[in-house]
């Protein structure tokens, strides 16, 4: 796969020391105090994972001395001289159970796992850059209604198969997976490559511009929650898609506000409804 330039961005609120205020150890978590995204609910964040390198399994604890544990925070390494992520470089790592408390996943807080599938709570919001990135056992991810800020957070998961997402303002599939590049053929060399099945469920109701742009790999997508309009070259370079499928019934697919450039340059050329099939024109 060719390599290009990514540009991650890191929130500044997760790079700050852990060393300024009293940590606390729990169940081979080390913990620091912190506020839940609505700045007035006191929460833990985690730092740090004393956990055997060789667990299959890690489940995220829900929360301590009361208090939910909301974060997973990343810290600069001063001897490394680089961001190191909490559970980082577990190669058995297959599964992560993670609590209904969590908000917040740092950056590169499961890069190099061994992870197969993550599937995240209701609860979840941000998922920084490069949170799971070369994941490359990673085979399905579902991201929820909830989650609200991405960006990179699955790069060189070549291995994905299946993709479960929301709507999220005007931000495009490829987002998940790449950073900032120089042009749009080299978003498209650097998409999983074992990518064939994106559901798109909940959030916003307008599939915005080039929202799978040149996902050729892709074979099905489903639609899974009613939309009311897909924007020009949406689907544009999807070429090799053989199932399209939507959650409502034909009248409601032909009410939705289609450009006339959603599937230019596609193989879309039929919808599969809750009451029959319709034909694209």
């Amino acid at each position: 796969m060719k390599k290009i330039q990514y540009l991650f961005f890191i929130p500044i609120l997760l790079m700050t020391s852990c060393n300024s205020k009293k940590i606390y150890e729990y169940n081979g978590f080390t913990l620091q105090k912190t506020t839940m995204l609505d700045n007035k609910t006191s929460s833990w964040a985690i730092i740090d994972c004393s956990l055997d390198k060789n667990s299959k399994e890690i489940t995220i604890p829900e929360s301590f001395k009361n208090k939910p544990i909301s974060d997973i925070w990343t810290d600069f390494d001063n001897e490394q001289m680089r961001y190191v992520g909490v559970f980082e470089k577990r190669p058995y790592l297959e599964v992560v159970n993670f609590s209904n408390s969590l908000e917040e996943i740092g950056p590169f807080s499961f890069s190099y796992c061994g992870i197969r599938k993550v599937s995240f709570p209701d609860s979840i919001i941000y998922i920084e850059s490069g949170a799971f990135m070369r994941c490359e056992s990673l085979r399905e991810v579902v991201i929820p209604e909830s989650n609200r800020e991405y960006y990179c957070a699955f790069p060189w998961c070549d291995n994905i198969n299946t993709f479960t997402t929301p709507i999220i303002g005007f931000n495009r599939l490829s987002k998940y997976f790449v950073g900032l590049v120089v042009t749009e053929t080299e978003v498209a060399e650097d998409l999983p490559s074992q990518l064939r099945t994106v559901n798109i469920k909940g959030g916003d109701k307008v599939i915005p511009q080039m929202f799978c742009y040149n996902f050729s790999q892709i074979t099905t997508v489903n639609i899974l929650s009613p939309i009311t309009e897909i924007e020009s070259l949406a689907f544009y370079g999807c070429n090799n898609i053989k199932e399209f499928t939507y959650v409502g019934t034909k009248a409601e697919w032909n009410s939705i506000k289609l450009s006339s450039s959603w599937n230019s340059d596609s193989s879309i050329t039929k919808v599969k409804c809750s009451d029959g099939t319709v034909y694209l024109s």
